[in-house]
């Protein structure tokens, strides 16, 4: 923006501020600046885009985990999105899963039966990419009651869960997808698969790591690299054949 603009702009804004007598926690006239906008704009592209860091980012011309960090303020809606994940991956691997009370308490947080919990983290609901907390009636389910086989919406969908003993499957079809580079031209593929590996780099995985920076992770920093050479050295059964994404809906 030239001096020209911004001195416009300031204009505008102080207007602005004395019309509508807008003051700042402080009691004092608000300031106004672009940065504040841009993070609003930010946070409504990342309501609009249900949740796609990667299209945000784009709008943003920065990069997903820039703009995550920088840019999009954490809602209610994603706090809650991310406990029912990080719940349901610890209790997974702590093997507390006939623990009633435990059990109690994650049912009242993410609001899913507790049945239907142990359901879930027992493989009840499993996808070909990680397990669903309503396959038959989720956001991205047909509608009819048959289950859901829509796994490349899986990434997009709010009831998509990780567990850390899914990441053999998920990793599998990551590196078939990554594969898919050599078949299909680069502007198809990242309009198919791009964001799919975006999603599983910035927001499933690095986040979620277990580290001395973030203790609480849910995922072992060596199974994760476990799984990840045994994907791509032996893919799981479900995605040894790109044919396979040809019949996924």
């Amino acid at each position: 923006m030239d001096v020209l603009n911004q001195h416009k702009y300031f204009m505008a804004a102080q207007s602005i501020i004395k019309r509508h007598g807008l003051l700042d926690e402080n009691g004092k006239p608000h300031l106004l600046t672009i940065s504040r906008f841009r993070k609003t704009f930010a946070q409504r592209m990342w309501q609009l885009t249900g949740g796609d860091i990667v299209a945000v980012s784009a709008q943003l011309g920065n990069t997903p985990t820039v703009a995550g960090r920088s840019y999009v303020a954490v809602s209610p809606d994603m706090e809650a999105d991310f406990r029912r994940l990080g719940h349901l991956m610890h209790a997974d691997w702590a093997g507390r899963l006939d623990d009633v009370a435990l059990l109690a308490e994650l049912a009242r947080e993410t609001g899913i039966p507790a049945e239907q919990l142990k359901s879930i983290a027992v493989g009840d609901s499993n996808t070909g990419v990680g397990r669903c907390t309503d396959p038959r009636h989720g956001e991205k389910a047909p509608g009819d009651g048959t289950l859901c086989t829509h796994w490349v919406e899986c990434f997009q969908c709010r009831n998509q869960l990780v567990m850390e003993s899914d990441l053999y499957r998920l990793f599998s079809f990551y590196y078939l997808l990554l594969k898919e580079r050599n078949f299909i031209s680069r502007p198809r593929w990242d309009e198919l698969y791009g964001k799919i590996i975006n999603i599983v780099d910035h927001e499933i995985i690095a986040p979620n790591l277990r580290t001395k920076e973030n203790p609480h992770g849910c995922f072992d920093p060596y199974l994760v690299q476990k799984y990840r050479a045994e994907a791509e050295a032996t893919p799981h059964p479900m995605w040894q054949d790109r044919t396979i994404l040809g019949r996924v809906p």
